[in-house]
This record gives C-alpha cells, structure tokens and sequence, in this order.
C-alpha cells in the first residue's frame, strides 16, 4: 500500500475535524426536534433520587425512583442523559465523569429493556422497548454509580466539595415532587441549594448532616437543581476529581524530525525568553544586608537585591505597624479577595466603626457608628457603599445587586492601595501585573496555533507550536509575576512572622497586651490568613477555663457575646455568612460558573431526559 504524503493525511485530518463539527450540529438539531415532539401532557409526577458517596469519596452511587405520566398520549418509556464530560474554566480541559448503569426495575410492571448509547460526551439511557407502549403513570427505578463528582481542595471554597447537579436543564418534561437526598458519610461544614436554567435561583438547603434533604414542589421544563456540600479539607482521601485534554486541529499534527528540529529551536529560543521575563519581572526585591522584616535605618545606603525566600521566618507578636488586615491578606497571597474584604469589614467593627448584631445562625445586622479612629479613603469608601445612607443593613441586604458592583471595587481599591504611595509594596498592581503577562500569554498561544495552522499545509506546522508554548509557559507563571518592591519585601517577612504565631500559639502562650484586647484586636487579621477558627478556639477554651474575659462588644451590643463554649462555632458563621453574601452580591453584578458551589452556576453532573 502507497505512503498517503503528510501534507494530504493534514488536509484530511482537517477535513474530519471539519465534518465531525458537521455531525455534532446535526446530533443537535435532532435533539431539537425530539424535544418539539414529546406531548406536552407528559410529564414526571415524582422524581425521589438518592446519592450516596462512599466513605473515601471515591464512587458515588446514585438511585433514582421516577414516576413517568404518559397520560394518554402513549409512551414507551423515559430516557436518561448523565453527562460523562464537562467543560471547566479552562478551555482546554474536559472534567470527566465516569458513569456505569447498574440497574432498572419498574414498580408498575413496565417494559426495562435498555439501550445505553454514548453521544457528543453524554451516557444516554433509553428505557423502554420499541413494541411497547404507555399510558399513565409507571414507575420506574434507575441505580447507577458515578465517579468525579467530589471535588477535593476547591480553590475558592477551601473544602471538599459534593457540588452536584442532581436534575439536569436537559429535561424535555416538568418535574413535579422533587426530592434529592444525599447520604453523607461524614457531616459537611456548609450546604446550599441553586435551581434555574443556569442555576442561578439561590433556593432552601438543608442543614448540615449525615442525611440531607433537598426538595421542590415543581421544576418546568429545563429548569434544573443544584445540591452542594462542602467539607473540610481533607475529608475525603480518594476523591477521584480528574480531568482530561480537550484535543483539537493544533496539537493533532503528525510529528517528523524536521519539526521537531524546527520546533526545537524556535521553542527553545521563545520559552527561554519567556523564562527569562518571568525571572526578570516576577522577582521579589529586598535590602541586601538588612534583616529580613527590617528596615534600612534612615540615611543607610543599602542595596537592593532579590528576596531570599529559603530566610527563616522570626515569630512576631504583632502585626505590622499600621498595616490593616485586607491589605496584609493582599500582601500574602497577592491576591485582594472577599476574605480580605470580610477582614477588612470586621476590623472597622472591632475599631467601633460599625456593631455587628446576630438575627439567627446565618445573618446579621449591621450597624453604622462613629468610631474611635481615622479610617483609610477604600475603607470609608467601603462602609459607604455597605450602608448607601442608611444606618442599619443585614446580610441579606448585601446580596443586592445595586451593591454587587460597588462591593467588589473594593478589592480594587485593595490592590491600588497595596502597589501606590504611601505603602507601594508591590512594584505594579499585581493584579494588572497578572493580567498583562496572561494576555501576553494568550497572544503568543494565538500567534503560535494561527502560523502553526498555516504553516501546517506546508508541512511544518509544528514548527511555530513553541511559540505558542512559551504563551503557555508564560500564562502557567503569570500568578508570579506580581512582584514586591524591598518595603514591601520587609512588611511581608514581618507579616509572615505575625501568621506564624496566629497559626502555632497555644492558650499559654498568648501574649496579652495592656489596654488592647488580643483576641477581637487580631481576629481581623487571623481572617485575613486563613487562621481565624484556630484563633477563635483557642480564646474559647480560655473564656471557659476563666482566665480570659474579652470585649466583644462590637458584634451584639452591650459587653459582648458570651465567650464560652460554642463561641467559636458563631464566629465561624459570622465570617461564612459575611463572605457568602459578598460574593452573592458580586454575583449578582456578574453572574459566572464553573467556580465553587457556593455561588451556583452549576456543579458536576446535571443532563437530563424525556420520554420516547
């Protein structure tokens, strides 16, 4: 058999990738018109699922006890779509889950023959037999097991998350008697509950616990339901969250020394640069000579170099002078987040600029009042925009959309406080510094896929591939390019040196200061770092044992809240819920997905189905 030339198998490989698009919009449209033909008198009168994660979170095993109404418009039986891919936020990954059906039974004695076909990433599970038909209602029982659904460690939340779409929007029928119960093998720390056609509807969840319940009375067609779960960290040990490569035309180009030998070079010489920037520009610096968390004194000519970041990190019994907790947390992690905004909030609380008050487990009262210091320009602006001329407001409040957009300035005003005058301990805005080096990124990618898709015909496609790599390289490195100026350098080892105490201090070894109360004073701070439940424990146990009496006056009024056991538990929700309404309200001004289940928009999971 003749060799098929290379530049004709690339002709042909995009001309299958050409018609394999051709056959997904063609799998679409005939979606589309089953979905106009189904009756409008069917629909699922009872739809009871269970889910049950196993111990180590590796397996799911979902049973779902359907009552499908034919009426009188004759039926075979339902289908069943369950998604075994998913897109994420990074285009070029799919987010797999591996389902396998185990069983179908009908309670009513219907037909359960089954034919599972696999389409454009979907499990399809048609019920039923082609010589059978329906009316009214029938039962049916569906077990199947699914894995990938815990998402372990979720970037925004901090928790294992059991983020599930539990009924899809690909339903072609309403739902009625919706009931979704999760039995968990360990009690999870938050829940929620998101239903719509993108998930978007905030709806009742139930409280933490080993067997949770969600429900809704009616669900039209598309309209699905979101569960979530989160635990700690750590909870679950085999949590089987994978991913998978999204292949497309660029990188199914067939390889041949030449190319490679042409890559090599042209990659080589790109991503060198590329590294090169990323070492020049995302550097810390720091004042050569002077100890880490000092200062040059004045008049001291000291050189600038890089920071070492293998210097030990010294204990420091306070934080630095001056320094507020939003901007510290921002300092850390380069990053001005709704947990620095949330520091922020609760430091101008303890500083007497506003009191918290509790109205039940997970909302509060805001109070505006005259405090006892001067506040920062963002941190007047902030409490501006909170209370918007009013003197009191709640957390439900904060979910306002009006307050959405202004809310999240506040991480702006974060940054630009972070990298300008007085305190500029950053060189450029980090996260201008961030952005700039991914859409250089996302430049190079483009530039190198675009030659390397017109170079392709001539057979040396892979040739440009490095430059697109660099891109790469340089978006996978753009989150070190922030970089701190010697001020900053100094702020950050002391920072660093105050975290280390929050994190490690035991009860006997809090250092109480006069005229300061330690617990409330740093609790901002303790936020800001992550630290806030250890920080909070620890002066629990002190209350209880009589050796620590503290003002808390700033959340409910009066002396305070009682400092015994449980204490901690309520400034756990305090903080939750203030996040939580924050980010609600930063969602209400720009809906996204694909994040943490906590702000909806879809988890893992979902599809949908019909009748036939």
């Amino acid at each position: 058999m003749s060799r098929i030339p290379r530049p004709l198998q690339r002709l042909l490989v995009g001309l299958a990738a050409l018609l394999l698009a051709c056959g997904f919009s063609l799998a679409a449209a005939t979606t589309a018109r089953a979905d106009d033909d189904t009756p409008s008198s069917w629909r699922i009168t009872k739809y009871h699922v269970t889910a049950t994660p196993a111990q180590d979170g590796g397996m799911t095993t979902v049973e779902i006890d359907l009552d499908f109404d034919f009426s009188n418009d004759s039926g075979h039986g339902p289908f069943i779509v369950l998604p075994e891919r998913m897109r994420t936020n990074d285009p070029d990954e799919w987010r797999m889950l591996d389902t396998t059906i185990v069983s179908v039974t009908s309670g009513t004695g219907a037909n359960t023959d089954q034919l599972i076909t696999h389409e454009n990433g979907n499990l399809v599970l048609r019920v039923g037999r082609e010589g059978s038909t329906y009316r009214g209602v029938q039962n049916y029982k569906i077990t199947y097991t699914v894995h990938g659904i815990l998402y372990p460690n979720h970037p925004e939340s901090l928790m294992d998350e059991f983020n599930w779409n539990a009924i899809g929007t690909g339903w072609q029928v309403p739902l009625q008697d919706v009931r979704v119960t999760v039995n968990s093998p360990a009690e999870p720390r938050r829940t929620a509950c998101w239903e719509g056609r993108s998930y978007q509807n905030s709806c009742t969840a139930p409280d933490p616990a080993t067997q949770m319940v969600w429900t809704q009375a009616r669900l039209a067609k598309g309209q699905g339901l979101q569960v979530v779960a989160g635990y700690p960290a750590g909870t679950f040990t085999n949590a089987d969250f994978r991913t998978t490569t999204r292949y497309h035309v660029g990188n199914m180009f067939p390889l041949n020394a030449t190319n490679l030998a042409g890559a090599g070079v042209i990659g080589a010489a790109s991503i060198g640069g590329a590294a090169m920037l990323v070492r020049r520009k995302g550097r810390d610096q720091a004042w050569r000579g002077v100890a880490p968390g000092m200062t040059p004194l004045k008049g001291q000519g000291a050189a600038v170099g890089a920071r070492d970041k293998s210097a030990p990190v010294a204990v420091a019994f306070r934080p630095p002078k001056g320094a507020r907790p939003g901007e510290i947390g921002t300092l850390i992690d380069e990053k001005a987040d709704m947990k620095d905004v949330t520091a922020t909030l609760i430091d101008l609380a303890v500083r007497g600029h506003m009191r918290i008050e509790p109205i039940d487990k997970k909302n509060q009262r805001f109070i505006r009042l005259n405090g006892r210091d001067q506040m920062e320009a963002y941190e007047s602006k902030l409490l501006n925009t909170l209370f918007k001329g009013s003197q009191v407001v709640t957390t439900k409040d904060l979910k306002d959309e009006s307050r959405g957009k202004a809310l999240s300035t506040a991480k702006t005003d974060l940054y630009t406080r972070v990298s300008n005058p007085p305190l500029k301990w950053f060189r450029e805005n980090p996260n201008t510094a961030r952005t700039l080096a991914a859409l250089g990124g996302v430049a190079l990618v483009v530039a190198g896929l675009g030659l390397s898709f017109l170079l392709g015909f001539l057979g040396v496609g892979l040739w440009p591939l490095g430059i697109a790599v660099a891109g790469v390289v340089l978006m996978i490195f753009s989150s070190s390019m922030p970089a701190r100026t010697p001020e900053g350098s100094a702020v950050y080892a002391e920072a660093k040196g105050f975290e280390l105490y929050l994190s490690t201090a035991e009860a006997d070894q809090i250092k109480f200061e006069e005229d300061i109360d330690v617990f409330s004073r740093y609790l901002p701070y303790a936020i800001a770092f992550g630290v806030a439940d250890r920080w909070t424990r620890i002066f629990e146990k002190l209350a209880a044992d009589g050796r620590y009496y503290g003002d808390t006056s700033w959340y409910g009024g009066g002396r305070g809240y009682a400092m015994g056991y449980g204490f901690a538990s309520t400034m756990n929700s305090l903080t939750s819920s203030m996040e939580s309404a924050i980010q609600a309200s930063a969602n209400a001004a720009n809906s996204s997905s694909g994040g943490s289940g906590f702000s909806g928009g879809g988890g893992a999971g979902g599809g949908g189905g019909g009748g036939w």
